[in-house]
């Protein structure tokens, strides 16, 4: 898991990728959540400019979720 950057009074930006993931997938479990925003977070960790990392990895991470929640739908004709 990388290490997110932090400035004093600034939250982890794992922790808040793994927060707004939950409020909307509340059926995925929390383990989940934070490898995939793990996951995100690591694809941008050689980035030279580290301001909007969290914001994508955010992205990444949602759109992510989404494919699998579809692909789940359709596997078991729910969608």
């Amino acid at each position: 898991m990388p290490e997110a950057r932090t400035t004093p009074g600034s939250v982890d930006p794992l922790i808040r990728i793994e927060d707004d993931l939950a409020r909307e997938f509340t059926d995925v479990d929390r383990r989940t959540l934070r490898t995939v925003a793990s996951e995100a977070l690591a694809r941008y960790q050689d980035a030279r400019i580290r301001d909007f990392t969290p914001v994508l990895a955010w992205r990444d991470a949602r759109e992510r979720l989404r494919s699998e929640r579809l692909h789940a739908q359709r596997a078991t004709g729910a969608g």
